[in-house]
């Protein structure tokens, strides 16, 4: 599938998704969603892939939306203009579809079923935000800067950065950034958790594509299963349905080639090698 605004591409089972307008720093606009969406479903699909990793082209991972592309969304009208009157009441539940369409991206790869990583090249501000806090895990290099703008330009946090934020770093953390808008470099991420690891900027994909390797010869099947039981563990908070999905997820896991090869290896006395089903 050829796409504009991304490149993805597979390589030794993990899915490379690249964000690839970089003379606009990564800006989104509908038809990049559109095709991260396509680039998710082409992954999740492909048995081949087994970890999937996104990263941005350029300078930056994602400077947040194109504001150009939303405008026109809205009939070529400025968001800074006021509506007052009938017009207004008529517009806003077509801004709101329109902005529950287009910021769905987050929750897609949060529920994306493989394991995930967000390759933090660059600036990593505002909706942008919503390409890396829903991933697994965050690397960053050293000249990655995020940011939570949106009070700044007069809004309020959407791109469900509201929901991950808090959940990543803190209720009190979430709350700085979003009153301030400050920018936080990579070592201060690093501290309070957004990212886990910081590397120099030339390395970032070679450590990444490591570790995205390195959990790609895992046994896919169980590591899913294993993704679901902790974010539902975090987002229900209730004991019993976590030991009735772990339940669940023992036996589905034993039905599986990795499960009988893990075992055939812990006897052997040698590594494993998993196939991913």
């Amino acid at each position: 599938m050829e796409y504009q605004d991304i490149t993805y591409e597979v390589r030794d089972g993990v899915g490379v998704l690249t964000l690839n307008r970089p003379e606009l720093l990564n800006a989104f606009r509908r038809q990049t969603q559109q095709e991260v969406e396509r680039a998710l479903f082409e992954a999740e699909t492909d048995r081949a892939v087994r970890c999937l990793v996104i990263t941005g082209a350029g300078r930056a991972f994602s400077s947040g939306a194109d504001l150009k592309d939303l405008a026109a969304g809205r009939g070529g009208q400025d968001w800074t203009e006021r509506q007052e009157g009938p017009t207004a009441a008529a517009a806003a539940p077509a801004s709101a579809k329109m902005a529950a369409s287009i910021f769905s991206t987050g929750r897609s790869i949060a529920q994306f079923p493989k394991p995930t990583i967000a390759a933090v090249n660059g600036f990593c501000v505002g909706g942008g935000m919503m390409f890396a806090l829903p991933a697994d895990i965050r690397i960053a290099s050293d000249q990655a800067k995020f940011a939570v703008i949106f009070t700044k330009r007069g809004l309020t946090p959407e791109t469900g950065l509201s929901y991950f934020l808090p959940r990543i770093v803190g209720l009190e953390r979430a709350l700085l950034m979003t009153y301030t808008g400050d920018m936080v470099a990579a070592d201060e991420a690093l501290a309070i958790g957004l990212v886990s690891r910081v590397v120099p900027h030339g390395e970032l994909m070679p450590v990444t594509m490591e570790l995205a390797q390195k959990i790609a010869s895992g046994p896919t099947v169980q590591l899913t299963y294993a993704k679901m039981q902790i974010q539902l563990g975090l987002t229900v908070n209730n004991l019993d349905v976590n030991l009735a999905l772990e339940a669940w997820g023992l036996q589905s896991a034993g039905r599986t080639q990795d499960y009988l090869e893990g075992h055939r290896a812990f006897y052997e006395k040698r590594d494993p090698e998993f196939k991913g089903y």
